[in-house]
């Protein structure tokens, strides 16, 4: 699970956004023509999308994925479908990913369950304890759509582009009817019981629940002349993990912000979502942390260098150059609750590295396996990673006890 708030990277001009919402209303009798097919007959939706126009680099398509055959039901596949509002690029990228469509990896036993959350509508809360790594949970997005969604809305801010902005606002709630009509009925069902945080602001009732619970899809890119940003997954679990601080046993919480960023900045970011943390780190005095979290790139950068010096000069302290400090960073970065930052990845890489340059079998093996389950959170299961849980595989890595063997060589030569 990889979510963030809906952000621009980049800001685009009235222009661009009108030559695009111009070209989807270009598109638009095209794709009625499909989706008055669908809804009567899936079995000629599905030829339609699979066939040559599905292909076109230009233009969206509405398309189920994996293809839904003519009368399949979810027992068929427990896994179910998304409804995807995509380009041809995009939809070529989901179509060539090696092995699709693979079965989800789902947990090997149950973790959690969704319940009443206080103040917060419902949450997923944890069964049991669950280790860094561990799947917790594992389902396909309800929908996909362009995450432009949102982003442009904001381009539109004050009140002298109301007309616009509602006018854009009431063009996007079309395909995305469209895509609802194509759900199965238990599906659209759990996507209407979402929380929508925009019911003031004129977005219609399917445009509110995507822009409060849309996560990003890393992979999918997309890009109409100079405006390019990526797609939102909405999930019918994932999207009842809540943005708080929690302690173990209880909620389970996912971020919707760059941790390392200041409060403030934070709480900018957050404030896109409708959302108001109230945990210890957005909360009173915040500089002390915020001082930590933005100064943890530079010092893991000053920790790496000095890795890169410490395996060559072997005069060097094994502890109180480069190991010491490096502990001392992981335990505070552990103490904010920070581990899900990739600060935190590459640090400990940096220990399992020092480990096994000192031949320490026993604390390389336990911050291999911390790597592995760091990396396995966002990237799922890698047999590169997965070695760093093999003591045998240590002994066979080139620098392996190489301060020792070093050294040894040194004192031979004196």
């Amino acid at each position: 699970m990889h979510p963030r708030s809906s952000m621009m990277k980049k800001m685009y001009n009235q222009a661009d956004m009108r030559r695009f919402v111009e070209g989807f209303r270009q598109a638009q009798p095209w794709h009625e023509s499909i989706l008055a097919d669908a809804l009567n007959d899936t079995a000629a939706y599905v030829d339609l999308v699979e066939g040559t126009l599905s292909q076109s680099k230009k233009g969206f398509v509405f398309t189920i994925v994996p293809p839904k055959n003519d009368g399949e039901k979810r027992e068929d596949d427990p896994d179910g479908w998304s409804v995807c509002f995509v380009d041809g690029i995009a939809k070529g990228t989901i179509l060539d990913t090696p092995g699709f469509p693979r079965p989800l990896l789902h947990p090997t036993r149950p973790s959690y369950w969704v319940t009443t959350a206080q103040h917060m509508g419902l949450g997923v809360f944890a069964k049991r304890l669950i280790k860094m790594g561990e799947i917790i949970l594992s389902e396909r997005p309800l929908i996909v759509v362009p995450e432009t969604i949102d982003a442009t809305l904001r381009q539109f801010g004050g009140s002298e582009n109301e007309e616009a902005r509602l006018g854009l606002m009431a063009e996007w709630e079309r395909p995305l009817q469209n895509c609802i009509n194509m759900m199965d009925e238990q599906d659209r069902q759990e996507l209407l019981k979402l929380r929508n945080a925009y019911q003031n602001d004129g977005s219609g009732p399917y445009l509110g629940i995507i822009r409060t619970n849309g996560y990003e899809v890393k992979p999918l890119k997309f890009k109409e002349g100079d405006l390019e940003d990526g797609y939102s997954a909405i999930c019918k679990d994932i999207a009842r993990l809540n943005h708080r601080k929690i302690p173990s046993y209880e909620q389970i919480c996912i971020d919707y912000c760059d941790i390392l960023l200041p409060a403030t900045a934070r709480q900018e970011q957050l404030a896109k979502k409708k959302i108001t943390c109230t945990c210890p780190a957005c909360t009173g005095d915040t500089t002390k942390g915020d001082r930590f979290r933005t100064s943890l790139e530079r010092r893991i950068s000053e920790i790496q260098a000095n890795y890169k010096i410490w395996s060559k000069d072997f005069t060097l302290s094994d502890n109180n150059y480069v190991l010491d400090p490096a502990l001392s960073l992981l335990a505070a970065i552990e103490d904010e609750d920070l581990e899900k930052a990739h600060v935190y990845g590459k640090l400990l890489v940096v220990v399992n590295n020092i480990y096994t340059s000192l031949g320490d079998l026993d604390n390389a093996l336990k911050y291999g396996k911390m790597v592995s389950a760091w990396h396995k959170k966002d990237y799922g299961p890698d047999n590169v990673m997965t070695r760093l849980e093999d003591p045998e595989y240590y002994p066979t890595r080139p620098e392996w006890n190489i301060r020792a063997k070093k050294r040894a060589e040194l004192q031979a030569t004196s």
